[in-house]
This record gives C-alpha cells, structure tokens and sequence, in this order.
C-alpha cells in the first residue's frame, strides 16, 4: 500500500472489503473545515443490502460526528462496477465516498475485459469499518433440510439445485461455488442486483440457497421464514450462537 503523501489526486472510497469495511478519504480530509457542505456515500448495491445497511448506519455516525449530512445513493449494476465507477470518476475534493466489496478491489479485474476504474490507482482503502460473514441460509417453506449435512443429502437426491447470489464474483457467489464444486453437486447460479431480489426468490421457492452476507437476512432468520444453516466463519458468531460454523 502506497504512502499518504503519494495520493493527492486519488478518489475517496468506503470500502465494505468482502467481509469486512474500510473508509477511505482524499487530501481533502486533512482540511480543518471538512466538511463544509453534504457528503454522498455511493453504494454499488441496492437498498437494503448488508452493504447499503451497514453503510447507512456509518453516514449516520458520521453525521453526528462532523455535522453535515451522509447522503447514501444506491448506484448498483455490472457487479458494482457502477456505482465504483462513479466514485472514482468525481472530483477527489473527499465529497464522495465509495462502498466497495472485496469484488471492486480484487476479484472485478479478473472476470471483466475491460473496467471503468483501476482500483490500484483510483482507490485508497484507508480504515477497516466492520467485520461480517456469510450465512448459509435456506428458505423454510420450500427447503426441509436443518443443517448443511442434511441439505447435502437432500440436494444430491433432488438432483440440481441453484443458489442467488448479489452478482458475479462477488463473496456469496464464490463462496456457493466453493461449497458446489467441493461436495459435488448439480448446482446453477442465478445472479442478482443484491438481496433484495435473492430474498424474495428464495422465499418464492424459485431459488433453494444462498451462502450471502449476514445483515441482509437477518430479518427473515429471525422472523423463521428463513433457516441459517452455517456460517463462514472460524468461531460461531455473537449474535447466532446456535448457528455452526463451516
């Protein structure tokens, strides 16, 4: 990661970074008087995302700290790529934030032909904000299984099977086709704007899995419409105790 001193003409960035977040801020922050006027927080996905969620939450914190309003805006569209390409295509004056996924600065590159941004040079990760894994999680109407052993089993019966996710190369879809391609299974991807369309799809029945970020399906675990199967991560999480981890 390359020093302060040489980034004075990068673009400022909020990066939800996979599981994880960071901010990220221009020359411009270092002013005694920033700022004096709102600040957009451009998020990639659609409202009520685990990133749009989380990133409201922040604006708000920021809000009370700098006494200027945080306005989200959902840009979403091309895995992100979108609303990425709008932070970096504004002025670096540190009066637009980013909200980008370990997609924007890492896996993008690799799976477009051509990218409206350079995250090595467009970008600058500067804090991380918050720490989130993804849930497996199945709708309870229409998928009996209670635990991934048993949803093993169901799937290699049913045959094939699909799972959502909120877009190529994002970390629900590569962690699914972790998951398909190491058990075996007839699995075909459905992609996404974000979960509030993999939600209601798996709640229709029309799609039978998803290993998607936490916050976004935490309404529909709690509610029983939904069943957490698993999460990803090493220790089980504080807020889902009875939910193993994988």
């Amino acid at each position: 990661m390359t020093t302060r001193s040489a980034l004075p003409n990068r673009r400022s960035v909020l990066a939800s970074i996979a599981a994880s977040g960071a901010f990220a801020v221009t020359g411009a922050y270092a002013q005694s008087n920033w700022p004096d006027h709102p600040v957009r927080i451009i998020v990639p996905y659609p409202a009520g995302g685990s990133t749009d969620v989380l990133s409201r939450i922040l604006g708000e914190r920021m809000k009370e700290m700098f006494g200027q309003p945080f306005v989200i805006e959902n840009r979403p569209g091309a895995g992100g790529n979108i609303g990425i390409a709008a932070v970096t295509g504004s002025p670096p004056d540190g009066y637009t934030i980013g909200a980008a996924t370990i997609g924007h600065f890492a896996i993008n590159q690799y799976l477009y032909s051509k990218m409206p941004y350079d995250a090595q040079r467009d970008m600058i990760p500067a804090s991380l904000t918050w720490e989130l894994p993804n849930v497996f999680v199945v709708a309870t109407d229409h998928c009996p299984p209670k635990s991934v052993s048993e949803f093993i089993a169901w799937a290699k019966q049913k045959g094939r099977i699909s799972y959502g996710s909120p877009g190529v190369g994002t970390s629900p879809h590569l962690s699914a086709v972790m998951f398909v391609n190491r058990i075996g299974l007839d699995a075909v991807h459905v992609p996404f704007r974000g979960a509030a369309q993999t939600i209601p799809a798996m709640l229709a029945g029309d799609v039978n899995f998803a290993i998607d970020n936490l916050t976004s399906y935490v309404p529909a675990i709690s509610s029983g419409k939904m069943r957490a199967l698993a999460i990803t991560a090493a220790q089980r999480w504080p807020t889902m105790m009875d939910v193993p981890t994988m």
